[in-house]
């Protein structure tokens, strides 16, 4: 059994033990089928617990999801959880691998919040956290930004750009 990273456990939410979990993957919503998430510092010492409920919940920063579980019972449990890394089974997690109904964004026009152009779009690596936006700026070796809600805040099909939010260093 191999584990793949899926996101960072957040604070509590409730009365009733459900917790949050920031996902490192765009696509949020593949996790909602899963029936176990494992917990812990690393793979190697995660501990599995199953989920009786997960929904997805928007906030002002991204997407967060959701989670009951079984065995976590109240805020104060699930406060326990907070900063651990979140994990689930490879044969679990749905593939996101491009499927027809994604849309093509290569070609897409990449720029920062502020508006300054980073360059074009050339490539969605698929990597195992989260996919890779390979942006060629012309005269300059590419820029790689991981595609998660961390660094992209918005995907404009009807023109044709993606906003980052670039961390010091990204773009160096």
């Amino acid at each position: 059994m191999g584990l793949s990273l899926i996101g960072r456990v957040a604070k509590p939410h409730g009365v009733r033990g459900c917790f949050g979990v920031i996902p490192e993957h765009a696509n949020a919503e593949r996790y909602l089928p899963l029936t176990r998430i494992y917990l812990g510092t690393y793979a190697t010492d995660a501990v599995a617990y199953a989920i009786k409920a997960s929904r997805l919940h928007t906030t002002r920063r991204g997407t967060v999801l959701l989670i009951r579980a079984r065995g976590v019972a109240s805020p104060e449990e699930a406060n326990g959880l907070h900063g651990m890394l979140a994990f689930a089974d490879d044969n679990d997690v749905p593939t996101v691998a491009h499927h027809k109904e994604d849309p093509d964004l290569t070609g897409f026009i990449v720029e920062t919040v502020n508006g300054r152009k980073i360059g074009i779009l050339k490539e969605v690596m698929p990597a195992p956290a989260s996919d890779v936006y390979v942006v060629d700026r012309s005269e300059r070796d590419d820029a790689m930004i991981p595609a998660v809600p961390a660094f992209i805040e918005c995907v404009d099909l009807d023109r044709e750009r993606i906003l980052v939010r670039p961390i010091e260093g990204m773009l160096d």
